[in-house]
């Protein structure tokens, strides 16, 4: 996900109905409505990481799911990752 991506669904989701999978609701729903196109990259499965080989600065394992978070939290969490890597946040 880029983060001009995440800046707009950072933007978006307090604007949007809330749902617990927060993987449909932040790439689907706010997604949609800040108007962030989505691709599919079969390099993130697992099951295409076996067959590929993959160049060594991707590392699929360093990826996180972030199921099970409350908004609040995953509020916090991306917060921490913008404040981590201030220049690749688009001002």
């Amino acid at each position: 996900m880029t983060w001009t991506a995440v800046s707009l669904l950072a933007q978006g989701t307090p604007k949007a109905f809330y749902i617990s999978l927060e993987d449909v609701f932040a790439t689907g729903f706010v997604a949609e409505k800040m108007g962030v196109s989505r691709l599919h990259e079969t390099y993130l499965l697992m099951e295409q990481n076996r067959k590929l080989r993959l160049p060594s600065y991707v590392r699929p394992m360093e990826f996180v799911a972030a199921h099970a978070h409350t908004l609040q939290n995953q509020r916090k969490i991306w917060a921490k990752v913008m404040q981590k890597y201030p220049q690749q946040v688009p001002r």
